[in-house]
């Protein structure tokens, strides 16, 4: 009963025993025939020598695994002559010498690789049962056989890349079932020569342009019609074509100049400003809707802090606006002057004022040039600001700012004698 439940196709083992351990299934499994051939002579053999154990997975069974174990004998080869003394029965339809799965369980995975490849192979095939890893799916792949050659009437060649731009070889394809029947190693004239000297069947090769396959077509298929394929075809005359026109793109470009301005345009141009030039409205006007937003909130005497959290920006932007006093909007073209322009614009004309020092003044020039700082220094302050300055005190520092002819200071402040100091 169990024999014919779980191998209904198969004779000659029967199922001894059958037993569970948690998620996996025991099977004891022995041979029932009365002798077995010897792998060398062929000759049967009834004499058993000795019996061992053999442990193989099977097909899950509703989603658990399936563990056999296989009893197998030991024969005597009884031919005097054959070189093999002992050996082992054994059962092709059941297990291959030397694996560890069955023969239906080990087709079941190269399906499997073939169909979903490696890791999607494998995650499947741990949902089914069979707990697999993804390098022995493509193991299975590569030691797969190939398929039995089919002779064909119409052959395509064409050149496919080991390592794309290192290594090259050959693509045999059968254009009448669209399948793969060859690989060869390389690209030349006489390996597709030798190829095709073993099929004589062939009438019609496609190919591209390559002079090696139109070489090797010739020597190995005289008889066999030769075709340009249409995709290399196309592609050769679209090569050719943009080439040439790379070449006369100077002449192209004046004669799509002058057409543009010999033929009248019908539809009014279209709007080719770019897209930050059309944004700028929209940005100037959100910019002055804010900007009034913080004059009205420092009218009602609100702190900066709270300007720059309610409308998004820093302190020193909402109070900068609010000290201008005047609109932040760059309609105009022009940009806001700040803080910076302002101070220039002061420095500059007290440079105007007074542009030259008078000669033979001796130690007077510092003192002058430090009144100078510190009137252009209180010109620049705010209000309220201290009036405190290192700088008066410090010739040096004081000849790098603008010379003036008068020295500000009062007396008892001037560092030198200075005959032009003013009084006070």
């Amino acid at each position: 009963m169990l024999t014919h439940l779980f191998f209904p196709t198969l004779s000659g083992i029967r199922v001894d025993r059958l037993w569970r351990e948690g998620a996996t299934v025991h099977l004891a499994v022995r041979a029932t025939r009365r002798y077995a051939r010897c792998p060398l002579c062929q000759r049967r053999s009834r004499r058993v020598h000795s019996h061992y154990a053999r442990t193989l997975a099977d097909l899950p069974c509703s989603g658990d695994r399936v563990t056999l174990h296989l009893r197998v004998r030991r024969f005597v080869c009884r031919v005097r002559s054959c070189r093999r003394k002992i050996f082992a029965e054994r059962l092709p339809d059941v297990v291959a010498p030397f694996a560890q799965r069955t023969t239906r369980l080990a087709d079941h995975l190269v399906r499997a690789a073939f169909d979903l490849g490696g890791e999607a192979g494998a995650r499947h095939l741990v949902v089914e049962g069979t707990p697999v890893s993804a390098r022995t799916l493509l193991r299975l792949v590569r030691a797969a056989p190939l398929p039995a050659a089919v002779p064909t009437w119409a052959l395509g060649v064409d050149d496919w890349a080991r390592r794309k731009g290192r290594s090259y070889g050959t693509i045999l394809v059968d254009l009448d079932v669209q399948r793969v029947i060859d690989l060869l190693p390389d690209r030349t004239a006489e390996t597709l020569a030798t190829w095709l000297r073993g099929h004589p069947e062939v009438l019609v090769v496609t190919r591209d342009r390559a002079g090696a396959y139109a070489e090797g077509i010739r020597l190995g298929a005289p008889q066999a019609l030769q075709v340009a394929d249409r995709f290399h075809l196309v592609k050769n005359v679209t090569d050719a074509l943009e080439r040439y026109l790379t070449r006369q793109h100077v002449a192209l470009r004046r004669a799509t100049l002058t057409s543009e301005s010999l033929v009248p345009s019908a539809d009014p141009p279209e709007d080719t400003a770019p897209s930050s030039s059309r944004e700028q409205p929209a940005r100037r006007a959100r910019r002055l809707a804010r900007y009034e937003e913080v004059i009205a909130l420092h009218a009602h005497a609100v702190t900066d802090r709270v300007i720059a959290a309610h409308v998004g920006g820093a302190c020193v932007q909402s109070n900068a606006g609010f000290t201008m006093g005047s609109s932040p909007s760059a309609a105009d073209g022009r940009s806001v002057p700040g803080n910076l322009h302002r101070s220039h614009r002061i420095c500059a004309s007290a440079g105007r004022r007074g542009a030259t020092m008078p000669h033979g003044s001796g130690t007077n020039c510092a003192s002058a040039a430090s009144g100078a700082a510190i009137r252009v220094w209180r010109s620049l302050s705010p209000p309220g600001a201290e009036r405190n300055i290192a700088i008066a005190g410090n010739p040096r520092s004081a000849a790098m700012l603008p010379l003036l002819p008068r020295c500000a200071l009062p007396r008892g402040r001037c560092a030198g004698s200075c005959d032009d100091r003013a009084t006070n």
